[in-house]
């Protein structure tokens, strides 16, 4: 359901997602366009269901999750925002605390429904030394208005590595190429 950009899409990973048992909602037919697939509320009101729904990291994007914030109230759901503090905006705590503001007003879910998610990364230049650095820099960050992350993601052949005071979350990357 992001909307903002296609750097990653479900679709171009059905296969992918099938062997790790992860069921992606086809949306084929609506390519990028401003549309919610058919299936969402269906997926959501399955019962031992666990639904992901990746909107973007911007107030565009959380609109998305705006319109289900009355259904979403009445389960467990628990909102993550993964934070790259390497990218652009996110330079200052009040760089920072506007964003947040921003995407919890856009997708009308209650402060204490999200979660941060470190995730310091410059792509294929990315070190341990990095990772390690920006996830202290964007701790402070957040803990000038009173948040701190719940977690931190590293590439997994990184993540052996670091020591974290959150849980550690080795990922898998798996990219296509763009040319």
């Amino acid at each position: 359901m992001d909307q903002t950009k296609g750097f990653f899409r479900s679709r171009d990973f059905f296969d992918i997602l099938s062997e790790y048992e992860i069921n992606a909602i086809d949306t084929c037919r609506f390519q990028d366009a401003p549309v919610v697939p058919a299936g969402v509320l269906g997926k959501m009101d399955a019962p031992n269901t666990l639904c992901v729904f990746d909107v973007g990291g911007n107030p565009s994007g959380a609109a998305m999750m705006g319109q289900y914030a009355d259904k979403l109230r009445e389960t467990d759901s628990v909102y993550y925002y993964v934070i790259n503090p390497c990218r652009p905006f996110m330079d200052t705590a009040e760089d920072l605390e506007l964003t947040v503001t921003e995407i919890l007003r856009a997708s009308n879910a209650a402060p204490d429904q999200i979660k941060i998610i470190s995730n310091p990364n410059m792509g294929k230049e990315t070190t341990v030394d990095l990772v390690a650095a920006q996830h202290e820099r964007l701790k402070v960050r957040l803990r000038s208005f009173g948040m701190k992350p719940a977690a931190l993601c590293a590439a997994e052949t990184l993540a052996f590595r670091l020591t974290a005071d959150v849980p550690l979350i080795p990922l898998r990357l798996f990219l296509r190429r763009f040319y």
